[in-house]
């Protein structure tokens, strides 16, 4: 808008069709230049944020908790549970385990948490095992 200003204000003395034509010039330079100048300059400063405010905390840990028919995820503090009730589906896809549970949430472990296809077996079991205690309280 400064940029627009100002371009009109230089070609003030010329014809009402030149001053628009300056504005909409001056408007255009101005848009740009803060899209390749601004835009990167708040990038800077988001990726600095997040480095500094979790510094020492990521890659960070997640927890996952079976118990009391109730799966549970913690990670940096913050924990979710859901209710294995109301599990849908068990899958297992693009290197993930995925627990859907319709419209209340997805709940997604890589796979890569498991020592071998035994473990995550085992957990699927127990997840099951739950999931039947949960629906039969």
């Amino acid at each position: 808008m400064i940029m627009a200003m100002a371009f009109a204000l230089v070609f003030r003395e010329r014809s009402p069709a030149f001053i628009l034509l300056a504005i909409l010039s001056g408007l255009l330079f101005g848009s740009l230049l803060n899209f390749f100048t601004y835009v990167p300059f708040v990038k800077r400063r988001i990726r600095k944020y997040i480095k500094k405010s979790n510094q020492g905390c990521i890659p960070a840990r997640t927890i996952y908790t079976i118990g009391d028919g109730q799966i549970t995820c913690t990670c940096m503090d913050v924990s979710i549970s859901f209710n294995l009730a109301h599990l849908e589906e068990v899958s297992d896809s693009d290197g993930r385990l995925e627990l859907n549970f319709g419209q209340r949430g997805l709940c997604t472990i890589p796979l890569r948490v498991f020592d071998s296809a035994e473990s995550k077996v085992a957990f699927v079991g127990k997840i099951h095992s739950e999931q039947g205690a949960a629906a039969n309280p």
